[in-house]
């Protein structure tokens, strides 16, 4: 039987994180709409296609270096 405690799964989780890169991710596109209502539904209906023919060749892709943020 395999057993993990509450700081375990998080340290493994957290794990996850340490090697991975950080992408931006851009999109930008123009949409003819008689109103700003049209064109958010027109923009949700376009990335709901995208995203059923696993289509992201509208997206731009750039790998950034990872930043190091201060808290308060």
């Amino acid at each position: 039987m395999l057993r993990a405690s509450g700081t375990n799964i998080k340290l493994n989780f957290l794990s996850l994180f340490i090697n991975m890169k950080t992408f931006r991710v851009q999109f930008l596109d123009e949409i003819s709409a008689e109103t700003e209502e049209e064109a958010y539904a027109i923009l949700l209906e376009s990335l709901a296609s995208m995203a059923q023919y696993q289509d992201a060749t509208a997206f731009q892709f750039e790998e950034v270096e990872h930043k190091t943020y201060q808290t308060h």
